[in-house]
């Protein structure tokens, strides 16, 4: 229940954040314009709190924080004075509304640009994308990829830790032919490159982990099952365990590593386990009563521990860690880079989509949004800053695709305007406005499904 309140939280925020943005973007070059607004509202539905301002414009907090929407003077909506009527949207020229209606995505571009430069400004905790131990079956395995390299390249790009091991993949998604992935061990200087088969990689839409599918392990230090962490709350806190007891065996099969541990744990949701201890050098016999918790829709047993971890373990994770961080001006060209290379991968995931290359299955929705806001912001408000642009960026694309009720489809009529020096008839437009709004919906409806389908 917490986990899902504390998505839910984040869900809200990004989105109140990302809808404000986008909206104020529309608001703000139609007041430029000298369009009338009429109201600038945050959420749908009951107003909490309104306050009308001097020219006329009511600003409202709505109570549904799903959306919002700018109502500027039109006629096509009601009666306009005389005395208004040069103030109102469909009296102004057509590039001033063709620029009204980019001012949204545009403003969903420049929150990326602008979260970008702050999560580098802060600093951002990285991983260099050393290899763990890899499950023998896997591409990367097959390909020659062993315990301990160091990622430096993917299909001779630059890498420097796993997000961008993670973006590199994502921009072969669905495709097929080879993958390059050039590695260098600590003991070697020379980088040797691996060709792994992109023909058998397939992406589970049930569980969509790139890292998985294509058999990467990141490095992990190999830990004992000794307990060094308990949550409160959970299994383990009604249990017997306490900190430094290493787990022996469970139902009579020796535990070797945490790792092991983990595995037995994970397929045995609301079972009771015998557990075989260790305490400063006594060895006893207790039973637990295994928790449970949805992960990428599977039900997957839970304990609430963490592992204990020697000096030297800790050593080792802080040699393959460091901060990506920049001064105030050199986080401009990074933010920018950024916002470049997340906009080129939603298009090319888009494109894909279309050509068949990538599954619909592999689209979510609600569901997946706010799981992912709460997951990036239990890491810290980098990785938060780093999911909103992310996100940010996805509702700019979407937003500018031709599908009328989109401002994409707005813009197309605009457009034909511009070449036929005359508006689309309006016949026309309420027809399209109709599919457009059942595609949407449809959309929504497929997503849902999808993030049902995974998580419950």
């Amino acid at each position: 229940m917490l986990n899902l309140m504390w998505n839910a939280g984040f869900f809200v925020i990004a989105l109140g954040i990302l809808v404000t943005i986008h909206e104020f973007g529309h608001f703000w070059v139609a007041r430029k314009l000298g369009i009338k607004v009429l109201r600038f509202s945050v959420g749908f539905g009951k107003t909490l709190w309104s306050r009308t301002s001097a020219d006329g414009t009511e600003y409202v907090l709505a109570a549904i924080p799903l959306g919002g929407y700018v109502k500027m003077l039109d006629e096509r909506d009601g009666e306009v004075s005389e005395k208004d009527k040069h103030l109102a949207f469909n009296r102004k020229p057509v590039l001033t509304r063709i620029a009204v209606v980019i001012a949204g995505p545009l403003a969903n571009f420049i929150l990326a640009f602008f979260v970008y430069w702050l999560m580098y400004v802060i600093g951002v905790q990285s991983m260099k994308p050393v290899l763990g131990e890899m499950p023998v079956e896997g591409i990367a395995y097959q390909a020659g990829l062993r315990n301990g390299g160091e990622i430096v390249s993917i299909d001779d790009k630059k890498v420097g830790n796993f997000r961008e091991v993670g973006l590199a993949l994502a921009r072969r998604m669905g495709e097929t032919g080879e993958l390059i992935i050039s590695v260098r061990h600590e003991d070697e200087s020379l980088v040797r490159k691996h060709h792994l088969q992109l023909k058998n990689w397939q992406l589970d839409p049930q569980n969509p982990d790139m890292f998985n599918s294509l058999g990467i392990s990141p490095w992990r230090p190999v830990l004992l099952p000794v307990i060094g962490r308990i949550e409160e709350g959970e299994a383990v806190s009604r249990s017997e365990l306490i900190q430094g007891d290493m787990i022996l065996s469970i139902d009579g099969k020796n535990i070797g590593t945490w790792d092991e541990m983990v595995q037995i744990i994970e397929i045995s949701p609301d079972k009771t386990l015998t557990l075989s201890v260790e305490r400063k050098n006594e060895t006893f016999i207790t039973e637990i009563r295994v928790g449970k918790r949805e992960r990428q829709g599977q039900t997957l047993g839970f304990l609430g521990v963490g592992p204990q971890y020697s000096e030297d373990q800790w050593a080792e994770i802080e040699k393959m860690r460091y901060t990506q961080q920049y001064g105030v001006f050199d986080a401009i060209g990074q933010a920018i880079a950024k916002t470049e290379e997340i906009t080129l991968l939603t298009f090319r995931f888009i494109g894909k989509l279309f050509s068949g290359e990538v599954s619909p299955k592999n689209l979510g929705g609600p569901l997946s949004i706010a799981q992912g806001a709460g997951a990036y912001a239990s890491y810290g408000l980098a990785f938060f800053l780093s999911f909103l642009g992310m996100i940010s960026i996805n509702l700019g694309i979407i937003n500018l695709l031709p599908i009328p009720v989109l401002d994409g489809g707005h813009l197309m009529y605009y457009i034909v305007e511009l070449i036929r020096g005359k508006p689309v008839p309006e016949s026309f437009q309420d027809m399209g406005y109709r599919i457009g709004l059942f595609l949407v919906l449809s959309l929504m409806v497929f997503t849902i499904f999808n993030d049902f389908s995974r998580f419950l």
